[in-house]
């Protein structure tokens, strides 16, 4: 298999492998932070969070760079030059918020700063201001729900102690955000009322529209398609009980972030978690009491369309029905699968978590094989898998860098 650089993280087993050349070896080690996930500006750069070590891991060609920033972290994000980064605060294993301190990184000088905000799991992004131009960090606070904006200058000026830093806020948002994106000009969240936009200007974040879902129910969980400035995302519709979750309907939605345009495309129902997205091709895996899917979607001249979908090997672990599927049964972990799609939208990856298992498709090709890819662990919860060029310039940037 001529793939690309293929990184898969099983933070469960605190281990990074990468495949290629159909050769897997160990490349790091460290728990990565499996919500923030792993945010990258372009197709060179991956920046994760070691949750062991407290520390940014900064993966490029040239090596691996790791700078000390305050943790247990819950989103990761980066600017489009890949330099400034943005680490906010998770929960941990604590299941009251707690934690107020977030990092500010300049990547390219190694720096890191902590500052207090508020605590609750914010969002991160980074956007420019409308009017200035300037990098602006984005935080998106819950209930109450908040866009927060603050500045490079007053980031690049924090000094030590972990002094409290409050930007410019603006409150016209919903109190149950979840999921994120930022392009340009525009952050944008998913909320039960539906895609809710911001613009930055001169510091102070303004309300800029929201755009209902065009198809029954909200997606928690957003991705960038930087070739169109759009906002996908997976919208989940049925029971809200997550012990039902067999009976979730799903539909990929696409947003034109400026003009507000929705459509959607219906998709197999079930447990629809995290998708990939690799330049005009989306992958999105569904489990389901009934058989596991992989749809594959493509992007054309009208919008997206359903190209394939293929069967999955069921998850030895699978979760069950009248369980909530991302916590574990009787001690076991959840289960699930992560995708990952490649930059050129070639390549697509998904894992069987729990199985020591990935597999590999070439989405070129309609109806090639899945190809098995043995793991020496066991990939609870189904790892993170990612692709990551070797070579700077070797395939074209991505420009959403909102950690996945």
């Amino acid at each position: 298999m001529n793939v690309p650089p293929l990184y898969l993280a099983d933070h469960r087993a605190g281990v990074l492998y990468r495949l290629h050349r159909n050769a897997l070896t160990t490349v790091d080690a460290g728990v990565l932070s499996e919500h923030a996930g792993v945010a990258q500006a372009s197709c060179e750069l991956a920046l994760w969070i070691d949750e062991a070590a407290g520390e940014a891991v900064l993966d490029t060609p040239s090596g691996s760079t790791r700078i000390s920033v305050a943790v247990p972290a819950e989103h990761v994000a980066v600017d489009p030059t890949g330099r400034l980064a943005l680490v906010t605060p998770g929960l941990g294993l604590d299941l009251d918020p707690w934690n107020p301190v977030a990092s500010f990184v300049d990547l390219e000088s190694g720096v890191a700063a902590r500052f207090r905000t508020r605590p609750g799991e914010p969002g991160a992004g980074w956007v420019r201001d409308a009017t200035t131009g300037e990098p602006v960090a984005v935080l998106r606070h819950r209930e109450p729900g908040a866009i927060e904006a603050i500045g490079l200058d007053e980031l690049l000026a924090l000094g030590p102690h972990v002094p409290a830093l409050s930007g410019q806020l603006c409150e016209e948002l919903a109190p149950d955000g979840h999921g994120d994106v930022a392009s340009g000009e525009v952050f944008a969240t998913a909320t039960s009322r539906g895609l809710e936009r911001f613009r930055v200007r001169h510091g102070r974040p303004e309300a800029a529209g929201i755009v209902r879902w065009p198809s029954p129910g909200r997606a928690h969980y957003l991705r960038l398609d930087p070739a169109t400035g759009h906002a996908l995302g997976v919208l989940r519709s049925g029971p809200a009980d997550p012990q039902r979750w067999a009976e979730w309907n799903n539909a990929m939605a696409w947003i034109d972030l400026h003009s507000g345009r929705a459509r959607s495309l219906e998709l197999p129902p079930g447990l629809a978690f995290r998708f990939g997205l690799g330049g005009d091709t989306a992958a999105v895996a569904t489990i389901h009491p009934d058989g596991d899917h992989l749809s594959v979607l493509r992007r054309d001249a009208s919008g997206w369309r359903l190209a394939e979908t293929r069967a999955l090997p069921a998850l030895s672990g699978s979760p069950r029905p009248g369980h909530v599927p991302w916590e574990g049964i009787a001690g076991a972990p959840a289960q699930r699968r992560s995708v990952a799609v490649s930059a050129d939208g070639r390549w697509i990856a998904v894992t069987r978590g729990g199985d020591s298992q990935m597999h590999v498709l070439n989405a070129a090709r309609h109806g090639s094989p899945l190809r098995a890819v043995a793991v020496p662990t066991s990939l609870d919860e189904g790892g993170i898998a990612f692709f990551r060029e070797d070579t700077v310039g070797a395939a074209p940037a991505h420009a959403d860098g909102v950690g996945r």
